[in-house]
């Protein structure tokens, strides 16, 4: 099959894709195993190899023009199928393969791509990989495909809160589904109220569990921890020192119940060890003893430095 062959192939995969779907949900009425969309993917890879393996050394002719729209193709289906053992080997086959730059390939192809390999470096926490693709496809997203940018900003946003880097209320109104599962607890954090960030986190666990962002949201809480110690320096008027009970108290005014000397100390090194806070612990004293220069630093300075 040379070039030619390349339109015929796509359309005839997607077409496949869709009716592999219909056939399963089909199947699955009538209480019978849905087996088809397993079976098309077998197909759709064997296009994809062909497309991507093509010895053609004419470019303008060359079958490798398909490699990434079967290869978003083939997402799709990994991860309907929860396959992403088969994503990563995808990857890799593409890596290792001789292929046009990625950036000579239409531009829906690049942002569909950068998408799903984004996605797939956000489940193994590889957060700065993900981020790079995940920005890249946000600001390539066509302005007017208002899901696809709901879906890249549902994962994009908590690599942002995790940088200190709180999206805007202005995009958080733009996109009313980010706002209602992130808006709260961007504002939570920011506030230093712990108490309503680990409500709003029990209460959107099932959601967040389910678009595989829990985990990445609750290191969040390490930055409403900080915003509330900050607000105890503040009340206590600034001082050199931080004391147990102080901080001990501060927490059961906000909320936290009664929280022992000894958690207390825990989070105050945690705190310090992350750079959240400058100054070190006096336990025989019961206090942190805060750095005269900027004993809070930034948040955002801080977790750009960690990274």
């Amino acid at each position: 099959m040379d070039r030619w062959g390349v339109d015929p192939l796509l359309a005839m995969s997607k077409d496949l894709y869709l009716l592999s779907c219909r056939a399963d949900y089909q199947l699955t009425r009538a209480g019978q195993p849905a087996t088809k969309l397993e079976e098309a993917t077998r197909a759709i890879n064997q296009g994809f190899s062909m497309c991507m393996t093509d010895r053609e050394p004419l470019a303008n002719i060359s079958r490798k023009w398909g490699t990434y729209h079967l290869a978003n193709l083939l997402f799709v289906l990994y991860f309907r199928q929860k396959a992403f053992n088969l994503c990563t080997n995808m990857l890799r086959g593409i890596k290792t393969t001789e292929l046009p730059p990625l950036d000579q390939f239409p531009m829906g192809d690049q942002v569909t791509f950068r998408y799903y390999r984004g996605l797939l470096a956000f489940q193994g926490e590889q957060f700065a990989a993900a981020k790079d693709d995940l920005v890249f496809a946000m600001e390539h997203c066509h302005r007017d495909a208002y899901r696809n940018r709901t879906r890249i900003l549902m994962r994009l946003t908590p690599i942002m809160m995790i940088e200190g880097n709180m999206p805007q209320s202005r995009l958080l109104q733009k996109y009313p589904l980010v706002n209602a599962l992130y808006g709260g607890l961007v504002r939570a954090a920011m506030l230093g109220d712990v108490c309503q960030f680990d409500a709003l986190m029990q209460d959107k666990e099932q959601l967040l569990v389910s678009l595989g962002t829990y985990t990445a949201v609750e290191q969040v809480r390490r930055i409403a921890v900080r915003q509330l110690l900050y607000k105890i320096h503040l009340i206590d008027g600034k001082g050199s020192r931080l004391s147990f009970q102080l901080v001990r108290n501060g927490f059961w005014v906000a909320g936290m119940g009664d929280v022992s000397v000894f958690e207390i100390e825990s989070i105050l090194a945690d705190m310090i060890s992350a750079g959240f806070i400058k100054g070190y612990m006096s336990h025989d004293h019961g206090v942190a003893v805060l750095s005269k220069q900027l004993p809070f630093p930034p948040i955002k300075s801080v977790l750009a430095a960690s990274k």
